[in-house]
């Protein structure tokens, strides 16, 4: 609705009623004129002209208003037939002997003109008070197009918002820009705040999110409410996630989408809110999976067509590289000798390509010239890429080679060496401990208790005394009286 509770139009016609009585005319016209079509549309009319009623349309060349389109000034012809315009197209088309006219500008553009006239001619020309008052009508007409026109698209925003809010599977706020205040919400987001859309509506923005950061929330916001901004955060610029906080005092991790729209001259943010609790779930589960393959022993590197694409440094150290960047776009052949090359080739891509992985023992090469024994694991993740897991076995060769160095000398020891679990079952026997108990081999004894070797007065002291000293400080230095595998008894220190 228009001022004084008319409508547009209404108030269109009567501004057009107002200058018939004004200019003592028959009829007044708004005319809505296309250039780009050269039309001319009657889109409000008062008087009984029946060519110019409202929708009657025409070319424009063939009315009086092309003439307007082309000159700053108000057109006056007082009396058609004396100023030579009986030829013209307007005059045979309409049969107006007297026409007054000025062009409509809505919103800095022509929009068409305003026009009275009369098949009668004018008894005195256009005077000064005329002209005023024909140019005070157009602008007032202008306003009122110009109001209206506002009015549908406020209409045409609030419809498509409401729609908007009734219809969007998210929690929807829409808030004034200027206070900060929520205007509206949806279903969705009351149910996400834990509240009723009444009860949040006139909240301020700041009190959706947790408490304690007002500040940072209020900058969030205004971020976002920047003229024609479009835009969707998820996180602060530092990547600590955005809150919304319930009434329940719980903070639940969003994404907010926002734009700001004008509605009936009221700048107003629209945001979108998407709860990502689970998405951040899954990101906290990937970094941390991230963090786990950066810092493991392994060596991990993808490969594409045979050249790394992505390497991460403790790989590229295990290879002797100072930085995994060197190694990107090169071939994996740069990290083996020739011979080691051929045998991947031939023994190891094969089975690749029929089973889609492999894992087995490598030599590596460094730049330096010294090589490594690696454990490699080899994945086929799609057509022409590889995920290469390497492990550097040299710690473990010579451990190895000193747990075999250690058991040669146990072995071959005189006294006799046993281990022992935490039960007190033998583990580990060597052939002196079994031939000095009576046994022909170690494997007699292994799996059995110690007790299988002392008589039970003597298993009692050595529990009270030998099993308490080891408990406390970990050795036992004594004699012990054994029980052979034929009862032979003895003792040995």
């Amino acid at each position: 609705m228009g001022t004084d509770g008319l409508s547009a139009r209404q108030q269109v016609r009567a501004l057009l009623q107002a200058g018939v009585d004004r200019f003592g005319v028959e009829v007044g016209f708004l005319a809505q004129i296309d250039l780009a079509e050269s039309t001319h549309r009657t889109v409000a009319a008062v008087g009984a002209h029946p060519k110019l009623q409202r929708g009657a349309e025409a070319d424009l060349p063939d009315t009086y208003c092309r003439e307007l389109i082309t000159q700053s000034e108000a057109l006056s012809i007082e009396n058609a037939e004396e100023q030579g315009w009986t030829t013209d197209p307007a005059y045979q088309t309409y049969d107006l002997s007297c026409y007054l006219g000025t062009k409509i500008i809505v919103e800095g553009r022509v929009y068409g003109t305003v026009c009275f006239g009369s098949r009668e001619p004018r008894s005195a020309p256009l005077g000064p008070g005329d002209e005023a008052a024909l140019e005070l009508l157009a602008q007032s007409i202008g306003r009122v197009l110009e109001q209206d026109r506002r009015e549908q698209k406020t209409d045409a925003i609030r419809d498509k918002y409401e729609l908007l809010l009734e219809a969007a599977p998210d929690p929807v706020i829409l808030a004034d820009i200027d206070t900060g205040r929520l205007i509206e919400v949806n279903q969705k987001a009351a149910e996400l705040i834990g509240a009723s859309e009444d009860q949040i509506a006139g909240r301020h923005q700041a009190d959706l999110h947790p408490d304690g950061e007002a500040g940072r929330y209020r900058r969030l916001f205004q971020a976002c409410c920047r003229p024609g901004a479009e835009e969707t955060v998820r996180h602060f610029e530092d990547g600590s996630s955005i809150y919304v906080q319930t009434d329940d005092g719980e903070n639940v991790p969003v994404e907010i989408s926002a734009a700001t729209v004008e509605v009936g001259g009221r700048p107003i943010a629209v945001g979108i809110f998407r709860d990502i609790t689970e998405q951040e779930k899954r990101r906290r589960t990937i970094e941390s999976s991230l963090r786990a393959i950066e810092e493991a022993a392994d060596g991990i590197a993808v490969l594409e067509d045979g050249r790394y694409v992505y390497v991460d440094e403790t790989h590229a150290g295990m290879y002797g590289f100072e930085s995994a960047e060197v190694l990107l776009g090169a071939s994996w052949r740069r990290l083996y000798a020739d011979d080691e090359v051929a045998r991947l080739e031939e023994e190891v891509f094969p089975t690749l390509e029929e089973e889609g992985h492999w894992q087995g023992e490598v030599t590596g090469s460094r730049p330096d010239g010294t090589t490594f024994p690696a454990a490699l694991s080899l994945t086929v993740v799609s057509e022409g890429r590889l995920v290469c897991t390497v492990r550097d076995m040299t710690d473990r060769r010579q451990k190895e080679r000193a747990l075999r160095h250690r058991s040669s000398a146990m072995e071959a020891a005189s006294d006799g060496i046993a281990i022992l679990d935490e039960a007190g079952t033998y583990r580990y026997v060597n052939q002196a401990h079994a031939s000095i108990y009576g046994y022909d081999a170690p494997g007699a004894l292994v799996g059995r208790s110690w007790t299988a070797c002392y008589e039970e007065a003597e298993q009692q002291r050595l529990e009270a005394e030998a099993m308490a000293a080891l408990e406390e400080t970990g050795d036992w230095r004594g004699e012990a009286g054994g029980c052979g595998r034929t009862g032979r008894r003895f003792r040995r220190n």
